[in-house]
């Protein structure tokens, strides 16, 4: 079975959330192309996201700056 893309309009609430140590995103497509917030959470372990085109900052940069799984 194929997993289905989930739309939400923004990632900001998890900012309110600094104990996150695992997210995964990768069936979420954000409506805000703005995953700026995830940066702000310095407990994370492992850091999973969808690459979507605009999306600020990039895929590439999110690989970079934060503890990426996969």
């Amino acid at each position: 079975m194929t997993p289905r893309n989930v739309r939400l309009q923004s990632v900001a609430f998890l900012a309110q959330i600094p104990q996150l140590e695992r997210l995964l995103l990768h069936t979420l497509i954000v409506d805000d192309l703005d995953y700026t917030p995830l940066l702000s959470l310095s407990n994370l372990k492992k850091v999973r996201v969808m690459a979507a085109r605009g999306m600020t900052p990039t895929h590439d940069e999110l690989m970079h700056r934060l503890p990426w799984d996969g």
